[in-house]
């Protein structure tokens, strides 16, 4: 059965906007920045689609684009004063930048309260020291996390996470384990036997790899939950890291690619700008 990751998002939605109503009633608008020094299309078609989503939700989203002569401390300057400015409640880094950039470091700059992507130091401490609620998780994890909750408990549920990427596979990892479920990380070095083994006896895979076919669809069977969290493209076409009919056609639950996991990710940005608005207010600490 495919997992509907739109009807997901939509009803998160609704709760994110009925939330931004209550904080615009009180005087507060929610507001988003993000840099934008790139050359990829999808990271500035991404940023388009966060717009219309924000204005959607009565949240104000502000692109900050650079040209590839920018400096790095030009941009080090600016997120300073988003730090400091009371009215900016989340930053983001529209990623990839351009290769002379220092991501790592830009994204160590951003206040950890308006870090909306989860990515910094402080915000991977909270989320690997089972103190979420004080910080920000990555967005796509929260997003796996959000989607498998809306089916069930996770407590005492065998997971087998494939990739161990710093936005999706490690966070996820953790954000499982803090819900009291038991997790097996699998990854490019883990024997192909010992893969297969390890998905046929989970009760849900999580893949993150971005490579396609790394999870056989013959390896899975009736009841399982699959969350695909791989994008890639072939032949023109936007696929996952498996095949998410042939896996449905073997009785288990799968989120499609595209419209999958992505959609609900989209979603979680704009919560985890809600986290940080009740962050920066002393609600969520």
């Amino acid at each position: 059965m495919i997992i509907d990751c739109l009807s997901i998002s939509k009803n998160f939605d609704a709760g994110v906007q009925a939330a931004v109503q209550r904080l615009r009633d009180g005087g507060s608008t929610p507001r988003m920045c993000e840099i934008l020094a790139t050359h990829s299309e999808g990271t500035l078609s991404y940023s388009a689609t966060k717009k219309r989503k924000a204005h959607a939700l009565g949240i104000e989203y502000e692109p900050l684009n650079y040209s590839q002569e920018v400096h790095f401390t030009e941009i080090v300057d600016k997120i300073t004063q988003l730090n400091a400015n009371p009215e900016v409640h989340g930053i983001l880094i529209g990623m990839p930048m351009y290769s002379h950039l220092d991501s790592e470091k830009l994204i160590a700059t951003i206040d950890a309260s308006k870090d909306v992507d989860g990515l910094g130091p402080t915000n991977s401490y909270f989320v690997f020291s089972n103190q979420e609620h004080l910080g920000i998780a990555p967005a796509t994890a929260v997003a796996v996390v959000h989607i498998l909750e809306t089916r069930f408990s996770l407590r005492g549920r065998s997971v087998a996470v494939v990739g161990r990427g710093r936005t999706v596979g490690r966070p996820v990892g953790a954000m499982l384990t803090n819900r009291d479920a038991t997790v097996t990380v699998c990854h490019s070095r883990t024997p192909k036997p010992e893969l297969e083994r390890i998905v046929r006896n989970s009760e849900i895979l999580i893949a993150a790899t971005g490579t396609p076919g790394v999870v056989r669809s013959e390896w899975f069977s009736r009841d399982q939950t699959v969350v695909d969290c791989g994008i890639a493209i072939v032949n023109g076409k936007t696929v996952g890291d498996l095949n998410s009919a042939e896996v449905s056609d073997r009785g288990a639950f799968v989120t499609p690619v595209p419209k999958g996991v992505g959609v609900v990710t989209n979603s979680m940005i704009f919560g985890n700008l809600l986290q940080a608005v009740k962050l920066k207010s002393g609600d969520g600490r």
